[in-house]
């Protein structure tokens, strides 16, 4: 059976323009931040933009052990919330 078609491309190197995409991973202090699963979507999305301005990873670390960890944490958000909306 052969299918004939208009002219297509083999889409393995092609890239669309895609939409401006943020991921912001919170990880908890104690556990390891490479390898985490946000980093790894970020790692597997970076190669399909075009723009690679479109495509921004945060990783904010916490913990939550006292009162002042735990507003520290809060103004960290605060800030990059802030900075977020800059963009």
């Amino acid at each position: 059976m052969i299918v004939k078609s208009h002219n297509v491309k083999s889409s393995i190197k092609n890239r669309l323009k895609t939409p401006r995409l943020v991921i912001i991973e919170f990880v908890l202090g104690e556990l390891p931040d490479t390898g985490s699963s946000g980093h790894m979507l970020y790692l597997s999305l970076f190669p399909n933009y075009i723009n690679k301005r479109d495509l921004h990873f945060e990783q904010i670390r916490f913990d939550l052990k006292n009162d002042k960890a735990i507003q520290d944490h809060m103004d960290e958000v605060s800030k990059k919330v802030g900075e977020l909306r800059k963009m």
